[in-house]
C-alpha cells in the first residue's frame, strides 16, 4: 500500500513538471499541420461493464478477479492503449505485462491478446 502512495505521488509530481514544461509563451500557430489532436481519454466501466468484464477477465484466469481494483485499473490501461491507437501486438504484449503477477493461476498462449478482447468487448468499444 505504501508503495502505490509513493507511485501516485511521483506520477502527480511528474503530471506537473510535464504540464509546467509545456505551457510555454509561444503563440499557436492558425496553420491546422500545428494543429496537435487532442488526447484520448479511456473510459471507465460502469457496474454493469465492470460486472462483464471481470466474469470475462476470470474465463482468462479465475486469478485476475481475486483483487478486482488492480483487474480495473490493468484494464482502464488496455484501453488507454487501444483508445491511443497502439498497434495490436504491441497492446496485447502490454496487456499481458500489466496482468502479470495478478495471482495468475497459470499461464497461457494468446493471455494477452485475450485480455484486450475481454476490454474491448465489454467496455472499450
Amino acid at each position: 500500500m505504501h508503495n502505490n502512495k509513493i507511485i501516485t505521488g511521483v506520477a502527480v509530481a511528474a503530471a506537473a513538471l510535464l504540464l509546467t514544461a509545456c505551457s510555454g509563451g509561444s503563440a499557436p500557430s492558425s496553420s491546422p499541420e500545428a494543429v496537435a489532436p487532442a488526447p484520448s481519454v479511456a473510459p471507465s466501466p460502469d457496474a454493469t461493464q465492470r460486472e462483464e468484464l471481470y466474469r470475462a477477465l476470470e474465463a482468462i484466469d479465475r486469478g485476475y478477479v481475486r483483487r478486482t481494483g488492480p483487474a480495473q485499473r490493468h484494464s482502464m490501461e488496455v484501453c488507454a492503449d487501444i483508445v491511443a491507437g497502439k498497434d495490436p501486438a504491441t497492446t496485447a504484449k502490454n496487456a499481458e505485462a500489466s496482468f502479470r503477477g495478478i495471482q495468475e493461476e497459470e499461464s497461457g498462449p494468446d493471455r494477452g491478446q485475450k485480455i484486450v478482447d475481454a476490454v474491448k468487448r465489454t467496455f472499450c468499444h
